[in-house]
């Protein structure tokens, strides 16, 4: 798909849309760490360092298969990212590989699991991520696929 900004309608009803958590603009609601507001305020409100740094950190997005509850409210800030949590982990996931223009970061789908962060860490997907073989020896994520999701199935 392609990303664009939600119409005025949506943001009317959805003013918070892109305030922090889900977005980088402050709101004193939702507190944004401090350490983070204190770095965007020294660059003067910008974030491109903050969007640059984080396309550099290896990160892993472990996604639930079977987290497909939908949003149920008519203004739900995590609606304008998708449906249900597994959606949200797959746009958010694409739109990166859209923004930065190249593979960034790593999406793991782990099957028989809905929104358990406990039993997300503890499927062999997230035992892997954290302490296994998706790890060289120079603790940087060894690239699986290069495109897309890398899909793990449950022994």
């Amino acid at each position: 798909g392609e990303l664009v900004e939600p119409d005025a309608g949506r943001i009317d009803k959805c003013p918070g849309y892109n305030r922090w958590e889900w977005g980088l603009e402050m709101d004193s609601r939702v507190p944004m760490p401090h350490h983070v507001r204190k770095q965007i305020e020294e660059h003067g409100g910008d974030t491109t360092w903050l969007t640059d740094n984080y396309a550099k950190r290896d990160v892993v997005y472990l996604a639930g298969k079977l987290d497909i509850l939908p949003v149920h409210s008519e203004c739900e800030d995590d609606d304008f990212q998708g449906a249900y949590r597994f959606q949200r982990s797959k746009l958010y996931f694409d739109s990166l590989q859209e923004i930065y223009n190249s593979p960034t970061h790593h999406r793991l789908v782990v099957d028989g699991i809905n929104h358990d962060h406990c039993l997300m860490f503890q499927s062999a997907a997230g035992q892997r991520a954290l302490f296994g073989d998706f790890f060289e020896e120079n603790g940087t994520l060894r690239p699986v696929k290069t495109e897309g999701s890398i899909d793990i199935r449950l022994a």
